[in-house]
């Protein structure tokens, strides 16, 4: 091969030279990205556990509960083992069928809820007045909601301090 030919394959090398540049840029700011996820990921965990509010993750199709917070815990007497993996429906948390009816069916139509008045029942058998907000969100292609669930009471005592 002679000077010639070679000198028509630099033009090609260049390229692979530049595509492969390209490449470890992509791959950098891949690695940038999945760092700063971690992070979001491991703050959302933190403000999930330390919240006063008592919080829950469950599936929307399926009604298992993902997750739960201490403050959840505390709230209804359940230790926190006894509730996830569970239904809403096997924990009989709502007080009637048709309040979780009208959870899903405003969640399913608008996506989120805010300060719908709800009644849970506790371990205990007890009810107790309380406000749901939730937003659902996809993981994985499963819908899961998040809530968060403000005690009647306290709400009220808020306002009440506020006048």
């Amino acid at each position: 091969m002679d000077i010639y030919s070679l000198m028509n394959f630099v033009p090609a090398i260049r390229r692979k030279r530049e595509n492969w540049e390209r490449i470890q840029e992509l791959i950098i700011r891949l690695e940038e990205q999945q760092s700063m996820l971690a992070e979001d990921a491991e703050m959302f965990r933190a403000i999930f556990c330390v919240s006063p509010l008592p919080m829950l993750v469950v599936g929307v199709e399926d009604a298992i509960i993902k997750q739960v917070n201490e403050s959840f815990a505390e709230l209804t007497g359940y230790g926190i083992g006894e509730v996830v993996g569970k239904t809403i429906y096997a924990l009989d948390l709502y007080e009637t069928s048709a309040d979780r009816a009208i959870v899903v069916s405003k969640i399913l139509d608008k996506g989120f809820i805010k300060q719908t008045p709800i009644s849970f029942r506790m371990k205990d058998g007890s009810i107790r007045k309380c406000f749901l907000s939730s937003k659902v969100y996809s993981r994985k292609g499963k819908k899961l909601m998040i809530s968060v669930v403000d005690i009647a009471e306290n709400l009220h005592r808020r306002i009440s301090d506020d006048d």
